[in-house]
């Protein structure tokens, strides 16, 4: 572990222990975490963006910078437009995010289409990656808020068809044992992963993300 990172792990488990200490405190801890928690993200340097222009993902880096009033931040971020299959719409994530999600489409999501549905995966619809605000229902901001995440909505297929969450998690047949191969499958890349099932907030789509705190909700 490097030691910028080891600093900075040191400083939130120093903060998150105030939270237990002093519950009268509990929103200015938390507001101090989500301003470190950009920082305890890993991997998004030069490296990971060397990576993503070897493994064919089409980008632009994003500076560094903050937005809005409530703490987040843009921190080793990149616009992608296609990681193999194209991305609908271009998204700003991080590049960790990224290089995770292509890998997840190539390990993941195309063997089990081909598998499962005899073609190949063209497309990835989402419903957003970076988004300033906090998780809903929760004071933490979100991974959206970081780009650490992304809201997948749907697959279109080389043979026209469209795999949607909302129409194929319940619809039984091969379009529901994939979507939820798929989810199956994304818990044991990302951090989190919301389905369906976790809650009706998640009805239309899948979060994956690579931040803090591991849930697979399925």
């Amino acid at each position: 572990m490097d030691a910028k990172r080891k600093k900075w792990l040191i400083a939130a488990a120093v903060i998150g222990a105030s939270a237990v200490i002093c519950r009268a405190c509990a929103g200015a801890v938390r507001a101090h975490l989500d301003q470190l928690r950009p920082f305890l993200l890993r991997g998004n340097g030069e490296d990971c963006r060397d990576e993503l222009a070897l493994a064919g993902v089409r980008f632009t880096a994003v500076p560094d910078r903050a937005e809005g009033a409530g703490g987040c931040r843009l921190r080793g971020v990149v616009q992608v437009g296609a990681l193999g299959p194209a991305l609908m719409p271009p998204a700003r994530m991080t590049c960790r995010l990224a290089h995770d999600f292509r890998a997840f489409v190539d390990r993941s999501v195309q063997p089990l289409a081909l598998d499962l549905l005899k073609a190949k995966v063209v497309s990835v619809h989402h419903l957003g990656t970076y988004a300033c605000r906090p998780m809903r229902g929760g004071g933490w901001l979100s991974e959206h808020a970081y780009a650490d995440a992304i809201d997948v909505a749907s697959f279109r297929l080389s043979d026209g068809r469209v795999v949607a969450v909302r129409d194929s998690w319940r619809a039984g047949g091969a379009r529901q044992e994939f979507i939820r191969a798929v989810a199956k499958a994304a818990c044991g890349e990302f951090t989190t992963v919301l389905t369906p099932d976790y809650n009706a907030m998640h009805a239309d789509h899948l979060h994956l993300d690579d931040g803090m705190w591991r849930t697979c909700g399925m």
